[in-house]
């Protein structure tokens, strides 16, 4: 796959994957707005994809997918 996802990422591209937005991983997680779009940035580098939909069906395809 390239660089491989951190466990966090992980985490992100499932939580997109099952429909839920920033403010969902935000609460679930506890973080900042900011550190899950630094997340989704570096996401959408390590898989080059172009957005998160992107980058699920990228997970998806390679059976990433929780």
């Amino acid at each position: 796959m390239g660089s491989k996802l951190s466990p966090t990422e992980e985490v992100i591209v499932n939580y997109a994957a099952d429909g839920f937005g920033t403010k969902h991983i935000v609460d679930a997680l506890g973080i900042s707005p900011r550190t899950v779009d630094t997340h989704k940035t570096r996401i959408f580098l390590k898989l080059k994809a172009k957005n998160m939909n992107h980058a699920v069906s990228i997970c998806a395809e390679r059976r990433l997918l929780l």
